[in-house]
């Protein structure tokens, strides 16, 4: 669940999408005794970030953490690769972007894009190890995708 700035228009809308109904979400979640959550999240997010985007990222994070769920895990992927209803020229120009920038610049590959499909296989994967709370950034979800139980 999320949005962007162009489709909500104002930052209020985008606030309510990409943290409030997300946040009502996790919280009757775990009012239903659901022991784990995972959230895709954002690189960079911090509640006192300047940049907008970064900032609600972050006070979402703050607010799921605070939930206190048994196990809570948190994804920071680059740019989300895949097919959507939508057109985001600017995530497809950032993920052509960076397999150039990879091929010359080898240790830029953490920050590549990541398909949906992979996400979702290391989110699987994160989901079956035991840590209570954890932040996965970006070169860190790739290593995911060979681990398993």
């Amino acid at each position: 669940m999320g949005t962007t700035i162009k489709k909500a228009k104002k930052k209020s809308e985008q606030y309510k999408v990409d943290v409030t109904y997300q946040y009502e979400v996790a919280k009757a979640a775990k009012k239903n005794d659901v022991p784990k959550y995972v959230l895709i999240s954002s690189p960079g997010a911090k509640k006192k970030s300047l940049v907008f985007y970064s900032r609600i990222k972050g006070i979402l994070e703050d607010k799921i953490k605070n939930l206190y769920y048994n196990r809570t895990i948190i994804f920071r992927p680059s740019v989300l690769i895949g097919h959507r209803a939508d057109k985001r020229r600017n995530e497809e120009f950032a993920a052509k972007f960076m397999r150039f920038i990879v091929r010359i610049l080898p240790f830029t590959k953490k920050y590549r894009g990541i398909e949906g499909a992979e996400l979702a296989q290391a989110m699987i994967n994160a989901s079956k190890l035991e840590n209570p709370m954890i932040v996965y950034e970006l070169g860190e979800i790739f290593n995911l995708l060979h681990k398993s139980n």
